[in-house]
C-alpha cells in the first residue's frame, strides 16, 4: 500500500518499494500493489483489494492477475481504513484479486452469500447470480485510444489480435467511440482532491513522512484547493449529466450490432503501459474514467512484452503534452517481460454479467 494510498504504485517509509515480480525496473501497481505482488509471484492463493481510481485492476494488469472491480455497494466496505472516508461522488469499491475468473466469482459469491447487507447499510441487497444467461453470440465494443493517451505498441497488438480472435470465434466487434473521456478526468480529478488533498496532508505530516514522487506531482498541481459547498454542488451536477450522457452512448451501441441489443461489455486497455518506471505519473484515465460512472471492470491477462516483437511506433505524432511523456517512455528494452492485460467494462450492477461475458472472452482470447 503506497503513501496516502492515491497513487498507482507502491512505495512507503514502512516497506519501501514493491517491485514487479515479472520485471524490477518497473512498478506493481497500486495502491494494492503489494497485494497484486504477492499474488502474482504466487505467495497467496488470492487477494482483495479497494479501488477508487484503478487500484484493483492495475495491479492485476501489472502482475499478470485476474480480478474485478465491481460496482460500488455489491460488496461491503465495512472497516476498511480510508483517506476519503465520507467521500459520495467517486467511492471505493472492494474486490478479489485472483489467478482465475472462476476464482473471482467464487469470492464474490461467498461474501455476498453472508448476506453482508444485514450488517452493513452501505451494501445494496443484491444475492449474486453465478453465471447469469448470456448470448452465444456475444457483442463486444472495442476501444484502442481513449483521445487523451495512446496505449504503448505491446498493448494495441494484443487487443487487435484479441479482436480477430473473438471474430474468428463468431463473436462480433463493433468501434465503441470513446466519449469525451478528457471531461470525464476533468470531473473526477477535483472530485478526488475535494479537500485540497488536506486530509492527506493531516496524515504525512503526523509522521513526517514525504509524499510519493508520483502523487506529490498530481498534488502540487496549483489548481488544487478546497473546494466550497457550492463548488462540490456544480461538479455533482456535472457528474450526474455526464452519466446519463454516457448511457446514451452506451445504449446507441444497439445501432452498430446486428442482434440490435447494446454491447455486452467493452474491451479496452486498462493503462496506457504494461506497467511503467518507478516514480513516473501515469495517465489515470483508462481506469478512473469507469469509477466516475461507477461501471465495473474486469481484468484479462493476455500475454508478455517480446522486446524483439514489440517494437516503439516511430511515426506516431503524440496529441498532447501527457501523450508524448508516455509515448517517450516507452523502451522495448526496459518491458521486456513485462505482463500485459486487457479490461472488459461492463454496465453499473452487471457484475455477474460482465464476469460471464469475460470468461467466455478469456477462453477464446487465451485459447484455453
Amino acid at each position: 500500500m503506497p503513501v496516502t494510498g492515491m497513487a498507482i504504485e507502491t512505495v512507503s517509509q514502512l516497506w519501501g518499494r514493491t517491485k514487479n515480480g515479472y520485471n524490477r525496473g518497473l512498478v506493481s501497481g497500486g495502491s494494492s500493489g503489494g497485494e497484486g505482488a504477492l499474488v502474482g509471484m504466487h505467495g497467496s492463493p488470492m487477494g482483495i483489494g479497494t479501488d477508487i481510481a484503478g487500484s484493483i485492476r492495475v495491479p492485476c494488469a501489472f502482475n499478470g492477475l485476474y480480478g474485478i472491480r465491481p460496482s460500488t455497494r455489491r460488496l461491503s466496505y465495512d472497516g476498511i481504513t480510508s483517506n476519503v472516508k465520507g467521500g459520495r461522488s467517486i467511492p471505493a469499491a472492494i474486490g478479489p484479486m485472483c489467478h482465475s475468473i472462476r476464482d473471482t466469482e467464487l469470492i464474490c459469491q461467498v461474501v455476498t452469500r453472508a448476506e453482508p447487507w444485514k450488517v452493513d447499510p452501505g451494501v445494496v441487497q443484491k444475492a449474486w447470480t453465478s453465471r447469469p444467461d448470456i448470448p452465444t453470440r456475444l457483442s463486444i465494443g472495442v476501444m484502442e485510444f481513449d483521445g487523451v493517451v495512446m496505449p504503448h505498441p505491446p498493448i494495441l497488438k494484443r487487443l487487435r489480435e484479441a479482436v480477430e480472435r473473438l471474430k474468428s470465434a463468431g463473436h462480433e466487434v463493433v468501434t465503441f467511440k470513446p466519449y469525451q473521456h478528457q471531461r470525464a478526468w476533468d470531473i473526477a480529478y477535483p472530485l478526488y482532491y475535494a479537500t485540497g488533498g488536506k486530509e492527506m496532508q493531516a496524515l504525512l505530516d503526523a509522521t513526517g513522512e514525504p509524499w510519493p514522487p508520483a502523487a506529490a506531482k498530481l498534488s502540487a498541481n496549483p489548481e488544487l484547493r478546497e473546494l466550497s459547498a457550492r463548488e462540490l454542488y456544480h461538479l455533482f451536477n456535472e457528474q450526474d449529466t455526464y452519466k446519463k450522457e454516457y448511457l446514451k452512448h452506451w445504449n446507441d451501441t444497439s445501432k452498430l450490432t446486428s442482434s440490435g441489443r447494446p454491447i455486452e461489455a467493452l474491451l479496452c486497455p486498462i493503462n496506457p503501459c504494461a506497467s511503467y518506471p518507478h516514480d513516473f505519473l501515469t495517465w489515470w484515465g483508462y481506469a478512473a474514467q469507469w469509477n466516475l460512472l461507477d461501471y465495473p471492470g474486469v481484468i484479462v491477462p493476455v500475454g508478455f512484452v517480446d522486446k524483439n516483437k514489440d517494437l516503439k511506433d516511430e511515426s506516431y505524432k503524440p496529441v498532447n503534452d501527457t501523450d508524448k511523456a508516455h509515448h517517450e517512455l516507452y523502451d522495448p528494452e526496459l518491458w521486456h517481460n513485462a505482463p500485459i492485460s486487457l479490461q472488459l467494462v461492463g454496465r453499473q450492477f452487471e457484475d455477474e454479467k460482465l464476469l460471464a461475458v469475460s470468461a467466455v472472452v478469456d477462453k477464446v482470447i487465451n485459447r484455453r
